[in-house]
């Protein structure tokens, strides 16, 4: 939207414009945000101790970066790999500061390719999976191409609201309440357990 540029890679680099490599051993993923004529505004490196690569960057409506990559790491900006290589999804904000990430895959090697915006503001995330576990399954043997549709956490809130309890706010196990859960979010969400 300011006309400039969101590049991403990755970088084993600990000097010159890189900052904050998590381990120049491996490599990580490089986040890289221009002005229009390349000047560089910020930089940051995503990921751990091990291998991370970045693949693809969206420029989503509200002005935040969505970056897909994969991880190897289990440390430092990941969080959640499930084994392995994972499928590796974070979203920055428009000065490059983390709001979220999120690992995909199984135990095993996943490899992300890419990641597209489809029409209703969700995304694809693709690339391949060899492995039946975690997220994945009815892999069908070495490596299968593997899709996620997924979509941004972030608009969904709930508002919850307790029926009055009577006496005290203690419950046994065997009183009951009535929860009504009203949706604030711009997403559907349905399957949830409520304990």
């Amino acid at each position: 939207p300011d006309s400039g540029f969101i590049m991403v890679g990755l970088t084993s680099s600990i000097d010159g414009q890189v900052s904050s490599n998590h381990d120049s051993d491996f490599v990580d993923i490089w986040v890289v945000k221009t002005d229009k004529i390349g000047n560089l505004e910020w930089e940051k490196c995503l990921g751990g101790i091990f291998w991370d690569e970045g693949f693809s960057a969206l420029v989503l409506e509200d002005s935040t970066y969505l970056i897909g990559g994969t991880v190897g790491s289990f440390d430092g900006d990941v969080t959640n790999n499930h084994g392995g290589d994972d499928h590796f999804l974070v979203k920055l904000d428009y000065s490059g500061q983390i709001i979220w990430t999120q690992c995909y895959g199984g135990y095993g090697s996943d490899q992300n390719a890419g990641l597209i915006q489809t029409e209703t503001d969700e995304w694809v995330m693709f690339g391949s999976s060899g492995n039946n576990s975690g997220d994945v399954s009815t892999n069908h043997g070495m490596y299968d191409f593997w899709l996620l549709k997924l979509y941004d956490p972030s608009p969904i809130e709930a508002s919850i609201i307790l029926d009055s309890i009577d006496q005290s706010c203690t419950l046994s196990d065997s009183e009951h309440i009535k929860i009504r859960i009203a949706n604030l979010g711009g997403y559907d969400f349905y399957n949830f357990t409520v304990s």
